[in-house]
């Protein structure tokens, strides 16, 4: 009575969710945006509890790698310098501000 089902024809226990091709294409961009920010979420959440886990060793590290200048000398020509950079960085403002 029922004819014969083509090859290309789903099983029975399976349903076709998409009636047009413009569907599955949303559906597949719409999946792939999901799997890409999934990812980034969970390397995200590895780094932090990997630098959580290593983070005194991860300090020493970045002691070691870059360390601290010294301040060392006179604390008044520290003062002068200082007031030296500031002076020309409001000198440059004030020339920024001329120019425009």
């Amino acid at each position: 009575m029922f004819p014969l089902p083509s090859q290309f024809e789903l099983p029975r226990e399976y349903r076709n969710r998409f009636l047009h091709m413009e569907e599955l294409q949303e559906w597949r961009v719409y999946r792939d945006k999901l799997k890409f920010w999934t990812h980034c979420v969970l390397v995200t959440l590895v780094v932090f509890t990997v630098m959580s886990f290593f983070a005194e060793q991860l300090i020493l590290l970045k002691r070691k790698l870059f360390p601290r200048r010294r301040v060392t000398g006179n604390p008044e020509r520290r003062r002068e310098r200082l007031l030296e950079a500031v002076s020309s960085w409001k000198l440059g403002f004030q020339v920024k501000d001329l120019m425009s």
